[in-house]
């Protein structure tokens, strides 16, 4: 069955929220999800979650002055946006990428991240990947994030870890890693972003995506830790 390409759209036309049509969505069901023999039972696809922990960070500042957010019902949630009727994703990982400071440049942020990053690892389900922080006259830079994300989709993608990749993200430089993981692989790649700061070539490259502070901003904020 062919199918149906997602719509461009151009730099002066508003992009809906949610980037998907019902034709699309119809299709997609009946190619991805196929009822299982027994009408009452719960058919179940293998999922991944990836987070660029820097943009997620930034994004929840921006939205609650705040970034300390339960990380475990962060990832469900995420997976709970695209559960229809008897199918449903399971989780098997979520990957968090961000970079960490250099202990001897900058002992107080190091201890500061890294106590962020340890309530991370608590959660069962979630795994830490971290590139490097790189200060400079223009402020920090982060060096090898986005090298990991792209290593792990791809590599897990061919090995047949997931179905279904759910990528937390917004700039542009992800666009390859979406397209090749979806062209080489037959994986589909869903998109969550903020809807003030997600390229629009990146969300065109999505089989669908979910804003988060348009769509979801209610669940998000339930989800931020109090003080």
């Amino acid at each position: 069955m062919r199918k149906i390409p997602i719509q461009e759209y151009s730099a002066n036309e508003k992009i809906p929220p949610l980037y998907e049509t019902k034709v699309s969505k119809a299709i997609d069901f009946c190619i991805l999800f196929m009822p299982s023999t027994s009408s009452s039972s719960i058919t179940y696809r293998p999922v991944m979650v990836f987070i660029d922990g820097g943009y997620l960070r930034n994004n929840l500042k921006e939205l609650f002055n705040d970034d300390r957010i339960d990380f475990a019902g962060f990832a469900h949630l995420i997976v709970k946006f695209w559960s229809w009727g008897l199918v449903h994703g399971e989780l098997i990982r979520a990957y968090y990428y961000d970079a960490i400071v250099d202990p001897t440049e900058d002992l107080k942020e190091f201890e500061e991240q890294q106590k962020y990053f340890d309530e991370i690892h608590k959660c069962e389900v979630y795994e830490v990947r971290l590139g490097r922080l790189i200060k400079t006259p223009d402020g920090n830079r982060q060096k090898g994030v986005d090298t990991l994300i792209a290593l792990d989709m791809i590599t897990k993608a061919f090995l047949n870890y997931f179905d279904i990749a759910y990528l937390v993200a917004g700039d542009d430089d992800f666009v390859d890693v979406v397209k090749n993981v979806k062209m080489f692989t037959g994986k589909r790649v869903y998109g969550v972003y903020f809807s003030k700061h997600i390229s629009e070539r990146l969300l065109a490259s999505f089989d669908y995506g979910r804003s988060l502070d348009t769509q979801s901003s209610s669940d998000l904020g339930n989800l931020m830790k109090k003080q």
